[in-house]
């Protein structure tokens, strides 16, 4: 492949923090389709199409969104997230057998307790994050909404590979040289959700998730926040409670 994946499997027992846990029945109803995905013209590809960081350049693109909905995109360039890939992971791009991508529980508790790294030298925090079980779809797509983005872990090969290049929505099997991937979901329209990758946006069928989904994080960013995002009906102080009496 062209380009690389990067995300290792999912760990038995990492899922500690659920998001049904803290959605209750107040939640508010999703709109049918939402995204602000024109928000950004360039996602760039940071690092991804030489080393398996993706969950990194997804990181950076994910702040990209949030602090582009709060008025003021912040740069985050590939230097910033290699540098955070190796901080968490041990990656060095001098020794290729260090390149064996990243647990996305790992990099979770990375990037709520150090931040991911800007171009200013300025480190942005999650303050909570949490699993969402991929077998429901319709609480991935509402957490999406509500918090601007949600991690997807999918499996994806040549096929998708191809798809991308021909600018068509990922769908069917992966194919040859298959391995775990990490996408932003950033919004859902024309039926389709869309995800950021390899620098771009891309479509993805549904059909292609309920068979090769296998992950999903969502996370409370204090620059989504800044733009006014409503959390009512998400229990935000129970989650952060949760996690400091974990972490204690």
């Amino acid at each position: 492949m062209k380009f690389k994946t990067g995300l290792k499997a999912p760990r038995l027992g990492a899922h500690r923090f659920m998001f049904r846990s803290y959605a209750g029945p107040a939640l508010p109803k999703r709109p049918a389709e939402f995204g602000h995905d024109k928000l950004v013209s360039d996602w760039h590809m940071l690092g991804n199409d030489r080393y398996g960081c993706c969950a990194w350049s997804g990181a950076a693109h994910e702040e990209y969104l949030w602090s582009a909905e709060a008025g003021q995109r912040v740069q985050i360039t590939t230097q910033d997230v290699l540098a955070d890939y190796a901080a968490c992971t041990g990656f060095n791009p001098h020794d290729p057998n260090s390149d064996q991508g990243t647990d996305l529980d790992a990099a979770a508790e990375y990037r709520r307790k150090t931040g991911i790294l800007d171009a200013n030298g300025k480190r942005h925090k999650i303050v909570a994050y949490a699993n969402i079980d991929p077998h429901d779809l319709e609480a991935v797509l509402t957490a999406s909404w509500l918090f601007g983005a949600v991690g997807l872990g999918v499996t994806v090969g040549q096929n998708q590979e191809t798809q991308f290049e021909q600018g068509k929505p990922w769908d069917g099997n992966p194919g040859a040289d298959a391995g775990g991937h990490y996408v932003p979901l950033i919004a859902y329209h024309g039926g389709l959700f869309w995800v950021v990758t390899w620098g771009r946006l891309q479509a993805v069928t549904r059909g292609f998730l309920e068979h090769n989904f296998v992950q999903a994080m969502t996370y409370v960013s204090p620059d989504m926040m800044r733009s006014g995002k409503s959390l009512e009906g998400f229990n935000l102080a129970a989650l952060l409670y949760d996690i400091t009496s974990f972490q204690a």
